[in-house]
């Protein structure tokens, strides 16, 4: 045993001398690329000014190639990696040929990437040109061991294993932001991600990958202000997403095999972990929406809210629909983070200045949640529309008191997804589970929506926004919650014909078109009364689909009398449409 120690303490001090004479190659191949101060100065004509930094070069290459003092830089950094990949090549050798053992070798693997980020620190403080190549082979080493370690011989558990990588990677991260450093935590964030969620894989324990993934956007999303550092937040957002969905298939697919969960499953802890994480990402924007109306909200953080509700509340959504066979506590739930959102909306209004954006980050996905929720919450569709249609209208009168452009758009979108899920609702025979409650709901949408409209008439949008500044001046995209109105009118008055008439029958069929051709002539009535080029416009977009309805659909399946009273209220309709058409610029000019 003691041959053995001496035996390996001569190869130690056999090493050390070769370090040192490798240490001073460079130090002479540093002294060989030295600049000149009055070429860093600048002072000489023509030179260019160069500024010496960790993480750039010393040199200014003339415009043919490299020059030797450039190309004597490269290679001293080979030359600095290459010593550190000797030292982590005969670690693994002595490990690999059994002269240490697995746990020693470990242990000395960690302590010498320790060293290295270490020395990658102090570098950073003293504006060294190596100090990145330090920090990150420290980083990347540690990653390796640790994954090795515990993938190849099993000598480190998970839990340790996650802690080690995200103690790795936090160290990069404060090199980082102690001196504003964007390649530490890149490779840091992306390092932990790679050697992170292999771990056990496909069956991790769930419960402490969710841990490590919090971990791993804390460090991603903290170094958003980093320079070339915000891309890192996509990545770990989406890692987090896929990794999430993970979890919640596996546990989908041991409930479908009737196996027990539990264990690395912990799905009693599913629910609690994705709304701590789904939590972060919200407070993550709410701290950051500009309270300040030169300020501006970056792209990613204002769809962030919206993209976390729609991923958290699916993933809930199934995962509860599997275990209680019923929505509406997951309803109940998307409704109550809804309000919640527009409870941290009014707390931002109140502390910020007048007319500052961002605050429709909040307020979107609030709409959202309320529109994929409510209907779980009410159980019935139609409903869930009225209720959304009128929570639209309530947007728009916030927009005004907001000063909040986003709101404004918000509203629009919201009244026009329900047109769209009204028009694919209602369409189909019958129209609707129950005529009354169908015929109700789209009177109440029709009505709302067409007071939407008016309101947005009379209120001219907030110009200093970006939308209506520049891309829809006129609020052209207002135009939305007319239709809307039109087509909620249509699908109550279908629904009565179709309770009236009996079913699908030619008579009912030719109704829908006459319903249409009497909406026309009635259109262009009222832009004649009002003089209003837009309904003006949109009446005779109705009229081409009377006729498409009359005379291509009808004519082709229906017969009889319904078919010629459908005929005849195109010709009423196209007739009243003339008449208005001509008389439009007398009437207008008086």
């Amino acid at each position: 045993m003691s041959d053995d120690v001496k035996g390996l303490s001569g190869r130690i001090e056999k090493l050390s001398r070769e370090v040192e004479a490798l240490t001073g190659r460079v130090d002479a191949i540093e002294k060989m690329i030295e600049v000149s101060p009055a070429v860093r100065r600048g002072d000489e004509p023509g030179a260019a000014s160069t500024v010496i930094s960790a993480e750039g070069t010393a040199f200014a290459p003339k415009p043919g190639g490299l020059t030797t003092g450039g190309m004597a830089a490269i290679l001293s950094r080979f030359t600095a990696v290459s010593i550190i990949l000797l030292f982590a090549l005969l670690l693994r050798t002595l490990t690999d040929n059994g002269m240490v053992g697995v746990t020693l070798g470990s242990i000395l693997g960690v302590l010498y990437a320790s060293l290295l980020e270490g020395t990658g620190l102090i570098m950073y403080s003293r504006s060294h040109s190596f100090a990145p190549i330090f920090s990150v082979s420290g980083g990347l080493l540690l990653f390796s061991v640790v994954y090795e370690t515990h993938a190849g011989f099993g000598s480190i558990p998970s839990l340790a294993a996650y802690l080690m990588l995200i103690l790795a990677a936090g160290g990069m991260a404060v090199i980082s932001h102690k001196y504003r450093a964007a390649i530490p935590v890149s490779v840091g964030t992306i390092g932990i991600i790679a050697a992170g969620i292999p771990i056990d894989f496909p069956s991790p324990n769930f419960l402490y990958l969710a841990g490590f993934l919090l971990a791993v956007n804390i460090i991603a999303f903290s170094a958003v202000d980093l320079p070339k550092c915000r891309w890192l937040r996509v990545v770990a957002f989406s890692v987090t997403t896929l990794s999430y969905l993970a979890w919640d298939y596996k546990m989908f697919t041991y409930r479908e095999t009737g196996v027990a969960l539990g264990g690395p499953y912990s799905s009693e802890w599913f629910i609690p972990s994705l709304t701590v994480m789904s939590a972060f990402y919200v407070g993550f924007v709410f701290l950051r929406i500009p309270r300040k109306k030169e300020e501006r909200l970056g792209a990613f953080d204002s769809i962030l809210p919206t993209l976390t509700s729609a991923w958290a509340y699916m993933l809930a959504r199934f995962h509860l629909q599997s275990d209680m066979g019923t929505m509406v506590a997951v309803g109940a739930f998307g409704t109550f983070i809804a309000v919640v959102f527009m409870t941290m909306a009014y707390v931002i209004v109140r502390r910020r200045e007048a007319g500052a954006s961002g605050i429709n980050a909040l307020v979107f996905p609030a709409a959202f949640l309320m529109a994929i929720s409510f209907r779980d919450l009410s159980g019935e569709s139609v409903i869930a529309l009225a209720v959304l249609s009128l929570a639209a209208y309530g947007l728009s009168s916030l927009s005004v008191a907001w000063d909040s452009a986003g709101i404004r758009v918000t509203s629009y979108f919201l009244q026009g997804t329900v047109m769209g899920a009204s028009f694919i609702l209602l369409t189909g025979n019958p129209p609707g589970a129950s005529p009354v409650v169908t015929i109700a709901a789209m009177a109440s949408i029709s009505a709302v929506s067409f007071f939407h409209y008016r309101r947005s008439r009379k209120v001219a949008p907030p110009l200093h926004s970006l939308f209506f500044s520049r891309i829809d001046r006129l609020d052209r995209s207002a135009l939305i919650l007319l239709l809307v109105s039109l087509t909620s009118a249509f699908l109550a008055f279908r629904a009565i014909a179709y309770g009236v008439l009996g079913g699908p029958t030619d008579a009912f069929r030719c109704a829908q078109s006459i319903i249409i051709n009497i909406g026309a002539a009635l259109l262009f009535l009222k832009a004649y009364r009002r003089g209003s080029v837009e309904i003006r416009n949109v009446a005779a977009g109705v009229t081409v689909i009377g006729a498409v309805k009359v005379f291509v659909v009808d004519l082709l399946a229906t017969r009889g009398i319904p078919l010629v009273l459908g005929v005849l209220s195109f010709v009423l309709a196209a007739a009243i449409g003339s008449a208005v058409l001509s008389r439009w610029h007398r009437h207008v000019e008086d």
